[in-house]
């Protein structure tokens, strides 16, 4: 009896599978239909669970009727089985994913949904543990969202991603004390749609953000739903402080109180709104406004233009409104500033360089005041007249100039400005060569053409001139005795002249684009050095080679030594364009130099001998030198003894003091005594000069007063002057006076330059100058004599040197008395200098130092 009780309650089970107490099962859908369907699943399972008791009540209290229990426990199972095909029914027509659970979380219901979306067979997932299964699909947060409904037993619901099919889902978990119900709701349309809600609505505020113009947008309750960048630039409000308010709130950062403005005569007209706007004017259901705002531009003002716009959503209704503002206050400042500046244009077009022409059609309506000077017209002349007026019947390339004017005026209006060259005339028929531009002039609706003509016959003058120049250059390029080569800074031929060529045996097919190397210079010279570096070192710094000399080689094999002058050719932005590099054959020249230098070491010797010699000869020759100046020192003051004694009687015997002289005696006597004076002087000459050139010659240094000897030396030489008829003219500074030096070698040289001016002058005058300047004492004795020969002038300072000399000569003299003159003055640490022009006199000058300076 036990066994078959068990069995009965065993089928009584898997009839009433499914089966639970109310509560078990719950749905928090409330659509009609679900709610109805789960009203009816609430229904059978009471229904059930009561029969069932029953049944176990007659059980118990009849277990002797086994056979009626049989009966009834196959009745039970039939209506069981007919209850579960119902429940399988009625959520097989659910649309959302269902799953029933038991108590341990095992599945004992699955309909298709379910199934698809666990990509099982319904049959196959019953039994089964269902966080088995689900993890694969949803995830860790479903699992938890499980626990946490099993948990705290509350229903729990979230969105959910099924990464096996791709799509969203909204669970709902119904937990009980006797299992878990689970619902899954297909919300992939409505996430698409949401997301592509979200994006569009994103992409407006993107758009609505990064507009270059003030926007924002409001929605039907006016409140502020977007406020870009400009916004905030334009204001200095920040769209935090503004998103989400009303009440004109987006008034007061452009008028500083919320008050109604432009968007809100959207609604209705408002004339109170509108006066405060410059203008206001209506598009359709768009609305334009331009106002002044001073607050904006910290509080300079500005012109701002703006336009609303009613938003309307996909059904239709208006849901906002959208305002755009622009600040025009640039745009008003360049409109003054164009306003202001067409007189300046005017003043510009009358006052240009080139003649400037308004057509039109084909027919001159104004022109600018170069256009008369230029065409040699007037104005009445030329408006109205057509551009071909003033142009020859046909133009250099033979086609008519009315045809071909007209077509250029054709091109400009079609195709942009023209460009091109033309042969006008002027007024009186001269014709000049011109360069013409055509530009297409939008001025409103109206087209007119520009015409700016430049007169270019000078410029036509010069590019001929530059033609036969670069003709004559190229010529002379070619044919010249030189080797002319230009090559890349890479070392790439790119050029070589005719002679070159012949030179080194290439046509300029042959040669050019090939390297300089093993070319024209071999990689080696025959001295051993490598070229290649060198080659190499041109080609990275040019400039550094100005000039080389290097071994080359012709296409023979013959080796040759060129002279080469570099020059780089730098193109517009300073690189390095090509090298220019000229050169010349100095073959000859090398191998005499090699030539020479085997003599070198053989003259290098001899120069050594022959200097030896001549040390000899130098140290015997000074030592002459010495013994003459010795010699002459002695033998002029043994001369001059003797002298001063018969100078000294003569004068006895002219006096009479010895007895009367007749007048024969006394003139051959008085030829005596001059003889004697003129040998002494001679004598002193020579003593002077050999002192001086023997180093024995002693200067007497004193402070002099420079005046007074001037005056003494003008005295002394006075009665020559007298003699001749001359005149003496005397000018002297008040500033000479006092200086350092030796008095009576001063005077020396005084007297010296006075009586040579004297006894060189036959008529005219002697001046003497003196002055004082920076320390130096500067004295000039001037003449109006015959002068001296420029060729002449490097003689007079030298020994024993005249320039009246010769069988001719005029006047007596040893020419010692400038040398002597110029060495006393160097002597006083000065210096001597003569001025002199054949026919026009001479002056000589010297100059001493007032206080320092002079030689011991």
């Amino acid at each position: 009896m036990r066994d078959v009780r068990k069995t009965l309650d065993d089928r009584r089970w898997r009839a009433d599978d499914g089966r639970r107490p109310e509560g078990q099962l719950a749905v928090s859908r409330e659509s009609g239909n679900e709610r109805a369907h789960v009203q009816a699943v609430r229904l059978s399972h009471e229904d059930l669970a009561n029969e069932r008791d029953r049944l176990q009540n007659e059980l118990r209290q009849a277990r002797q009727e086994q056979l009626e229990l049989l009966r009834r426990a196959q009745l039970a199972e039939q209506e069981a089985r007919a209850a579960q095909e119902q429940l399988a029914s009625v959520f097989g027509r659910i649309a959302d994913a269902f799953v029933a659970l038991d108590s341990h979380g095992r599945c004992i219901f699955v309909n298709a949904e379910a199934g698809e979306l666990l990509g099982r067979q319904p049959e196959d997932l019953v039994g089964k543990h269902l966080l088995a299964e689900l993890p694969a699909t949803f995830g860790q947060p479903f699992v938890l969202a499980y626990e946490r409904a099993t948990a705290e037993q509350r229903t729990v619901q979230l969105e959910q991603h099924c990464v096996r099919s791709s799509r969203w889902f909204d669970s709902v978990i119904y937990p009980s004390a006797e299992g878990v119900s689970i619902y899954f709701h297909d919300i992939t349309e409505c996430k698409r749609v949401e997301a592509a809600s979200q994006t569009a609505q994103q992409q407006v505020m993107d758009i609505v953000e990064f507009l270059p113009d003030a926007t924002f947008v409001i929605d039907r309750d006016k409140r502020v739903v977007a406020w870009n960048r400009a916004c905030e630039t334009m204001t200095g409000v920040q769209k935090e402080t503004l998103l989400g308010r009303g009440d004109y709130a987006y008034a007061e950062p452009f008028f500083g109180v919320c008050r109604p403005i432009l968007i809100d005569l959207l609604d209705l007209p408002q004339p109170e709104v509108e006066a405060s706007y410059k203008y206001v004017t209506r598009q359709g259901d768009a609305i334009f406004a331009e106002s002044f705002i001073p607050r904006l531009r910290n509080g300079k003002g500005a012109h701002l233009w703006g336009e609303a716009k009613p938003l309307f959503d996909r059904n239709g209704e208006r849901c906002g409104a959208i305002e755009v503002v622009r600040d025009i206050t640039d745009q008003k400042c360049v409109e003054q500033a164009l306003r202001e500046s067409e007189l300046k244009h005017r003043a510009l077009f009358e006052t240009a360089g080139d003649a400037i022409f308004l057509m039109r059609h084909d027919r001159f309506i104004d022109c600018n005041a170069k256009t008369l000077e230029m065409f040699g017209c007037t104005r009445d002349q030329i408006i109205g007249a057509p551009p071909y007026k003033y142009s020859p019947p046909l133009q250099p390339d033979g086609r008519p100039s009315k045809e071909k004017a007209l077509e250029k005026i054709d091109s400009a209006l079609a195709r942009g400005p023209q460009s091109f060259e033309w042969v006008h005339c002027r007024e009186d028929g001269t014709p000049f060569a011109a360069e013409v531009s055509l530009n297409r002039l939008q001025l409103g609706t109206e087209e007119l053409l520009q015409a700016i003509v430049r007169d270019i016959t000078e410029r036509k003058r010069i590019e001929e001139a530059l033609v036969t120049s670069e003709r004559e250059y190229r010529e002379l390029v070619m044919l010249a005795n030189s080797i002319i080569l230009r090559w890349s800074p890479e070392g790439r031929i790119t050029f070589l002249n005719e002679f070159g060529q012949r030179f080194f045996g290439y046509t300029a097919a042959e040669i050019v684009g090939r390297h300089v190397l093993d070319t024209i210079v071999p990689p080696s010279e025959s001295t051993g050095r490598d070229l290649r570096p060198l080659m190499e070192a041109i080609c990275a710094d040019p400039e550094r080679f100005e000039r080389n000399t290097n071994e080359n080689v012709r296409r023979n094999g013959e080796r040759v030594w060129i002279d080469w002058t570099n020059k780089v050719v730098v193109d517009e932005a300073g690189r390095v364009r090509e090298i220019l590099s000229i050169g010349f054959d100095i073959t000859e020249r090398k191998r005499a130099q090699e030539e020479l230098a085997r003599y070198r070491d053989h003259l290098e010797e001899q120069v050594r001998e022959r200097t030896q010699e001549l040390v000899g000869a130098k140290e015997r020759a000074e030592s002459a030198d010495r013994l003459k100046s010795a010699f002459l020192a002695t033998m002029s003051h043994e001369l001059r003894t003797p002298l001063n004694s018969i100078i000294g009687f003569s004068g006895i015997l002219l006096q009479g003091l010895a007895g009367p002289l007749n007048a024969e005696q006394a003139k051959q006597l008085g030829m005596v005594c001059n003889s004697a004076e003129h040998l002494l002087a001679l004598i002193n000459d020579v003593l002077d000069l050999s002192k001086i050139e023997a180093g024995q010659l002693q200067l007497d240094i004193d402070a002099f007063d420079l005046r007074g000897s001037l005056e003494k030396t003008i005295d002394a030489v006075r009665p020559q002057a007298q003699k001749k008829g001359l005149g003496l003219e005397v000018d002297i500074d008040q500033g000479v006076g006092l200086i350092l030096g030796d008095r009576r070698r001063v005077e020396q040289v005084l007297l010296n330059l006075l009586s040579n001016a004297i006894k060189f002058t036959d008529h005219g005058h002697v001046r003497l100058e003196a002055s004082s300047r920076e320390q130096q004492a500067i004295v000039r004795v001037s003449d109006t004599g015959p002068g001296i020969r420029r060729e002449e002038l490097a003689r007079l300072f030298k020994p024993f040197s005249q320039i009246d000399s010769g069988l001719n000569k005029r006047h007596e003299g040893t020419g010692l008395g400038l040398s002597i003159c110029k060495r006393l003055v160097e002597l006083l640490g000065g210096s001597i200098w003569v001025d002199s022009e054949w026919g026009h006199g001479s002056t000589f000058g010297f100059q001493l130092p007032s206080r320092r300076g002079v030689q011991q």
